[in-house]
């Protein structure tokens, strides 16, 4: 028997309005995702006060928030000298959800993962070059991989950069050759293989919890006759702590570690973003690293320029003295064979490439602080 057309009608209703509820959901949620402002506090635990590196920090948070018309929100919060142990603090704040990014230094990963200790081995990331192909390449992929399987899925890297390359020994002593590191006091600066590295070398540690102010003391009262840790914050903390020059008398430039800092964000919150957002959020922190990095090669120069004119005197080791000390540095290699052993010759077995040119970068490095900032009573 033929339905009546107004029976069909009222047969039809109930599948369709399933479906224009589909619709309508989608669409508010749309509207929502839309409408959404998503607030995010950015920490700052690598050289908080290095200000050229705070502002191009905030301009790629401005960025963010004139691209997304809004919808990101960003609140930069650079830690103090005061803070200890900041970077595993700023890193909880991103684990716990308290923050949704932050700056710190690689190597406190390795409580996630030991592959990251790859990056702390003496003398293997031993060029620009060699770094650029670690941290863009699929050995960044694996290690991006690594801290999040460790974190429980908690932590994303974002991107690898670094604070003008290689660490330096700088203090009250001059390190002219392994033998000077023998007996010297000085603390316990950086992950793992860093404390490994030292300990071989028989150096003799003064241990604490110890802020960047409390550092500026150590050396101010002699507590310690050097430390290890890159020039730029070498420099930053003398524009900070003025009297800080008195006390550091000799750089020992040896090229035997590199120093790389991760913008870490909180998974969870990359994974709320809708796609528009999330594209902007990684594109603006890409740029930032990019410019961060071109920066600090610049600012570790005039950092050097500016140690050596107050006074700092630099100090290189003689080709021997320098083969036995990266003959130390190789030794340890051995000593992290289990963990990270075929890592290592990954790395190691890495050529030369032809430099890509850099990524043009949305974040502008400030013109007038990119040589550096100096105090004007000081000269």
């Amino acid at each position: 028997m033929k339905l009546p057309w107004s029976f069909t009608l009222g047969v039809l209703p109930l599948s369709l309005c399933l479906v224009f509820s589909g619709v309508a959901d989608a669409a508010s949620e749309s509207k929502k995702s839309k409408d959404q402002i998503y607030k995010i506090r950015w920490i700052a635990a690598h050289n908080p006060t290095n200000q050229p590196i705070v502002e191009m920090t905030q301009k790629a948070a401005d960025n963010m928030s004139r691209r997304s018309a809004g919808r990101l929100k960003v609140t930069l919060v650079p830690y103090d000298n005061s803070t200890i142990d900041r970077h595993n603090r700023a890193i909880n704040e991103v684990l716990n959800g308290t923050a949704e990014i932050a700056q710190i230094d690689t190597g406190n990963l390795n409580r996630f993962s030991s592959k990251i200790d790859v990056l702390n081995m003496p003398f293997l990331l031993n060029t620009h070059d060699r770094v650029r192909q670690v941290i863009h390449g699929k050995i960044a992929d694996s290690l991006k991989a690594s801290v999040l399987a460790g974190s429980d899925s908690k932590l994303q890297v974002v991107e690898f950069t670094y604070s003008g390359g290689f660490r330096v020994m700088y203090g009250s002593k001059a390190i002219k050759s392994s033998k000077d590191i023998v007996g010297a006091k000085t603390t316990i600066s950086g992950p793992k293989p860093v404390q490994d590295f030292y300990e071989m070398m028989g150096a003799k540690f003064v241990r604490g919890r110890f802020s960047r102010g409390d550092s500026v003391a150590l050396h101010r009262d002699t507590k310690i006759d050097f430390e290890d840790s890159e020039l730029n914050r070498l420099f930053v903390l003398t524009q900070d702590y003025p009297e800080h020059l008195k006390h550091i008398k000799f750089v020992s430039e040896t090229n035997h570690l590199f120093y790389l800092t991760a913008l870490l964000a909180n998974r969870k919150f990359l994974d709320s973003l809708p796609k528009d957002l999330r594209i902007i959020f990684e594109s603006e922190v890409s740029a930032l690293a990019e410019s961060e990095r071109l920066f600090s090669i610049e600012q570790a120069q005039s950092s050097k320029e500016y140690l050596i004119r107050n006074g700092v005197k630099w100090v290189t080791m003689s080709e021997g003295d320098r083969s036995v000390f990266e003959a130390k540095g190789r030794e340890l290699w051995g000593k992290y064979e289990t963990e990270i052993g075929a890592l290592i010759k990954e790395i190691d077995a890495l050529k030369p490439v032809t430099p890509s040119p850099p990524v043009k970068a949305s974040v502008n490095v400030p013109r007038k602080s990119a040589r550096h900032v100096e105090r004007h009573n000081e000269h």
